[in-house]
């Protein structure tokens, strides 16, 4: 288990090298890297010859040291990475401005659809009142008699609701008064009981 820990160590690292050679060769200003490329090569060197050896079988090596080159190394070709290219504060800010520039397109399309939504449905409102309008041009008459019923109809449906609030607060109040009778009457039974 240690040698196959160890030998994808070492292809990830391997794996890095690439990249990292990768992106100096798309780097439009040459860069001494050497220093760095020499430390990492005598790194896998280093793990070439771990894997070479025998693993001790009474007592394998513990897992956490290997994780932890690992990420000793990862951490040192991103720095390295990090280094020599200075352009990721230039990215995040277009990130940000991207992330900005897309939420106020966002408020003005909002803001768009709910100009557009009121204008529509004023203009239904103005569609469905030509016919009343034509009407109460033409035959005055009738569109009086149809609002004076209107008024009478509005008129009767308050009554009704007047007559029905009043209805229910005089049962709510038979009802209070009610559960008053029994509580007195317990009362008195007591009383007479002592």
């Amino acid at each position: 288990m240690n040698n196959e820990l160890i030998g994808e160590l070492l292809q990830g690292l391997t794996d890095d090298v690439a990249s990292v050679k990768k992106s100096l060769a798309a780097q439009q200003a040459p860069v001494d890297y050497r220093p760095s490329i020499e430390r990492m090569a005598t790194m896998v060197l280093a793990l070439q010859e771990t894997v070479a050896r025998p693993a001790a079988p009474a007592s394998p090596p513990p897992v956490g040291v290997s994780k932890e080159l690992e990420q000793q190394l990862r951490q040192a070709v991103a720095e390295e990475v990090r280094r020599h290219h200075p352009d990721r504060p230039l990215t995040q800010a277009v990130q940000y401005g991207v992330w900005v520039f897309v939420g106020v397109l966002a408020l003005l399309l909002a803001s768009w659809w709910g100009w557009w939504n009121a204008a529509a449905v004023r203009d239904q409102r103005e569609r469905s009142a030509w016919l009343w309008r034509e009407t109460r041009q033409t035959n005055p008459a009738y569109t009086t008699s149809v609002t004076e019923r209107w008024r009478q109809d509005s008129v009767k449906f308050q009554e009704a609701t007047i007559r029905l609030e009043e209805r229910e607060r005089l049962l709510l109040e038979a009802q209070r008064k009610r559960a008053e009778a029994v509580v007195l009457e317990k009362e008195a039974t007591a009383k007479k009981a002592k």
